[in-house]
């Protein structure tokens, strides 16, 4: 099951980490429906209200690809 941490914590997973803007992070686009769309400003109100847009989108790539991970080694 998908779960993320806790709101204080949310922002601390990317800073602090050693980022050269310019070389290291890469910018990418995608087309959200307007449900989508809803849901994301549910979140960023609701638990990611003192963090960037980009914050919050790599916060919940990671953390979602980690409970994916996570499903699937306890299925085996």
């Amino acid at each position: 099951m998908f779960r993320l941490p806790r709101a204080a914590r949310i922002c601390r997973l990317w800073k602090g980490r050693d980022i050269n803007m310019a070389s290291k992070l890469k910018r990418i686009t995608f087309v959200s429906t307007p449900e989508l769309e809803l849901l994301l400003d549910g979140m960023k109100k609701e638990r990611f209200y003192n963090c960037s847009q980009s914050e919050m989108l790599r916060t919940l790539v990671e953390e979602g690809w980690k409970s994916v991970q996570k499903d699937k080694q306890d299925m085996q």
